[in-house]
């Protein structure tokens, strides 16, 4: 855990700690993430763009939107795992994958933790903040920011301890993507030093499992410590009239540590507004009345201050508010001081006071403090507000009745996934893939795509097979790149509603940087490697009747009009933006899906390959003049192939440039056969050519 420090309060904001720093840790990896809620605009526009450190962001531009497409394919995965009763909503991305999470009976996914792997650094966030703007911006929320480098292991040992202790329902739950963060998280991991075994006074702790939440916590208290104080912080609570999750913590932590005299309890709940005035804390009128007595305590509640003070806002008056959502228990003896904070409310759910197949699935810190070090862990106590309800004593009006749960909307939790993946026959066809427990599907089913006018796509009944394949019409890929999401109907919910689509790994380098899949011209791409364009730039934003585009996908190119066939031109532009390529390519060297993208995505030396080659074909010039272009390329990728990179990346830097050059030369050996009567006569390009190879090490 991180000490708070004086002058700190104006960077309190969740979201502040979530920037990077790539200097020291490098460009991210992967990133993995469980939450209840989620919030789509929160994650796109506030969330992955302040985790990339892509600084100011405008919503509404286009180049916003591309700049974070980009860094969203050079990352091996992005996954997140979230309850199916709060689905609103996905990123407007397929590279952000989006799984909602159905259990038996009351249990829900409630863990909120996100997972960030750089390439020296893996950072741990783990709290009770929501992936939403008012988790991460507005309400009071307590959280842990791990971390670990090779160089300074700090949290390793907490953090290993959180990746290798999944529950059985979650970690069988998780995606290809989510294990290959998973995986690239323990990798870094294991370059810690040995020494960085961690302590027992600070444990990872997994709600949900067979051994529930409240057990471990009472675990982590000393034997023969009485317990003196014990203070708890929630925004929602389980009823408790002598057999609720109060009670029966209390009874648990007084039989290890011992007799010890009276127990002070103190109970931290969201303020409520009476309409007299009055601040009552918001929790059922049971533990208002609840006597404590018999379990050798006194309590008394609190509401917690929802005022923002100046020194966190910089404002003088400011009137806004903070929603209580944090998580937190307190438990201090003479010596020992043990704290929980994490996701779980203290309700019979949350901390699993009930059959565990039937308790949420939470994610928490137990650290355990002794000395002066026990200050730390008081801190994190909330002021309050108002004044206290003195338990056993407390009328029901003098807190708060909280409001019904609402019920969640139907979810079909027959489907197990939708997802794109490449075809068997073809890797570059995608076909969706829909697979379904065919033991829960009851009767007939369909699945559309939610356009103006819905295109049904597949349409199914009991009785279908687990796993079900679509081929993808390039119209229908058109759509599904907008929507991202498929409208499903079933028997038990006919007017259907929107579950999110997917991407596996395989076909992630299938997706188009824009849901319009145009791509850019050869003049633009030169432009971009002569420095006088910007990624952003190379995938403008298509109107909705397309006239910023060019017949045949690709983007249109104005001023390519009176410069395409003057041959000098060409060359000379091509000229200039060769060393462009070569640093490109370089800077590319921070992960795979980078260098993938980099070596043969749409702004890369393959893509401009095919685009010299489409010119030759089209008579925008000689194939010669083409060949001696393929060759240039050749010469550059193998040129980047030597480059030193990291070693942990030289496996996979010569694997994706062989790849890359392999293509080139096939398009150059396919030009070469087409124009046989061209080339006969070409003495000099042949020399070239053998001159070129022979200076990388291959064969003429």
């Amino acid at each position: 855990m991180n000490k708070k420090r004086k002058g700190e309060a104006a960077s309190r904001k969740l979201i502040d700690r979530l920037v990077p720093n790539e200097n020291a840790h490098g460009a991210i990896q992967g990133i993995f993430a469980t939450t209840h809620d989620l919030n789509p605009d929160f994650v796109e526009m506030d969330f992955l763009p302040t985790l990339f450190g892509l600084g100011a962001w405008d919503d509404r531009a286009w180049s916003s939107r591309i700049a974070l497409e980009k860094r969203l394919a050079s990352v091996e995965a992005t996954s997140i795992l979230m309850a199916a009763g709060a689905y609103q909503g996905r990123p407007r991305s397929l590279r952000v994958e989006v799984e909602p999470q159905v259990y038996a009976g009351l249990a829900r996914l409630h863990a909120k933790i996100v997972l960030v792997v750089y390439e020296r650094a893996v950072r741990l966030v783990v709290g009770s903040a929501n992936l939403t703007t008012q988790g991460y911006r507005s309400n009071r929320e307590v959280a842990a920011v791990l971390e670990a480098t090779p160089e300074e292991p700090g949290h390793a040992a907490l953090i290993r301890q959180a990746i290798e202790g999944l529950p059985d329902r979650l970690e069988g739950r998780l995606t290809a993507s989510a294990r290959k963060v998973v995986e690239l998280a323990l990798a870094a991991l294991s370059e810690a030093p040995t020494d960085a075994a961690g302590s027992d006074d600070e444990v990872f702790a997994w709600g949900g499992g067979e051994r529930p939440l409240w057990q471990k916590f009472v675990d982590a208290w000393p034997e023969g410590e009485p317990l003196r104080r014990l203070a708890v912080v929630s925004p929602f609570w389980s009823k408790d009239s002598g057999d609720g999750p109060l009670t029966r913590l209390l009874a648990a932590l007084s039989e290890r540590g011992g007799a010890g005299g009276e127990v002070e309890v103190t109970l931290f709940a969201e303020a409520h507004a009476a309409p007299d005035g009055a601040v009552l804390p918001e929790l059922p009128a049971s533990l208002a009345g609840l006597d404590l007595e018999a379990w050798g305590a006194r309590g008394r509640i609190h509401a917690v201050d929802p005022a923002v003070s100046k020194d966190e806002v910089d404002i003088e008056g400011y009137l806004g508010k903070r929603a209580l959502h944090a998580k937190l228990v307190l438990a201090e003896g003479d010596s020992a001081s043990v704290a929980y904070l994490g996701s779980g409310n203290f309700s019979r759910t949350g901390w699993g006071f009930v059959d565990p197949l039937k308790a949420n699935i939470e994610a928490g810190i137990i650290v355990r403090r002794r000395g002066s070090a026990r200050r730390e862990l008081e801190a994190l106590l909330p002021a309050a507000t108002g004044e206290p309800v003195h338990m056993g004593q407390g009328a029901p009006a003098a807190v708060a009745e909280p409001p019904g749960e609402t019920e969640p909307a139907p979810w079909p939790a027959f489907l197990r996934a939708l997802r794109l993946e490449p075809s068997p026959a073809a890797a570059d066809v995608l076909e969706l893939v829909a697979l379904v427990d065919s033991e829960a599907v009851s009767g007939p089913w369909s699945l559309e795509i939610p356009a103006d006018e819905p295109i049904e796509i597949l349409a199914a009944d009991a009785g279908g097979p687990e796993e079900q394949r679509v081929r993808i019409a390039t119209d229908w890929f058109r759509e599904l790149a907008v929507h991202q999401e498929l409208r499903v109907k079933w028997w038990a919910c006919p007017g259907g509603r929107e579950v999110p689509l997917n991407a596996s790994l395989a076909a992630r380098t299938a997706l188009p940087l824009s849901p319009s899949a145009d791509r850019p011209g050869e003049h633009m791409l030169l432009q971009y490697y002569q420095g006088k364009l910007d990624w952003s730039d190379l995938f403008p934003e298509r109107d909705p009747k397309g006239q910023d585009t060019a017949e045949g996908g690709e983007v249109s190119d104005p001023s390519r009009v009176d410069t395409s066939r003057i041959q000098s031109y060409q060359v000379r532009a091509f000229v200039e933006a060769l060393r462009g390529i070569e640093n490109d390519l370089r800077a590319a060297v921070v992960s795979e899906p980078a260098m993938r993208l980099s070596l043969a995505g749409p702004v890369s030396p393959v893509a401009l390959a095919r685009q010299v080659v489409d010119a030759a074909e089209n008579g925008e010039r000689t194939p010669v003049a083409a060949g001696f272009q393929l060759v240039e390329l050749l010469g550059c990728v193998w040129r980047a192939k030597k480059a030193e990179v990291p070693e942990r990346h030289r496996e996979a830097w010569e694997r994706e440039t062989a790849r890359a050059a392999e293509r080139i030369d096939e398009l150059l050996a396919e030009l070469k056969a087409r124009h046989e009567s061209e080339f006969a006569d070409q003495a000099a390009f042949f020399s070239y050519e053998a001159m070129v190879r022979k200076s990388q090490g291959r064969a003429a």
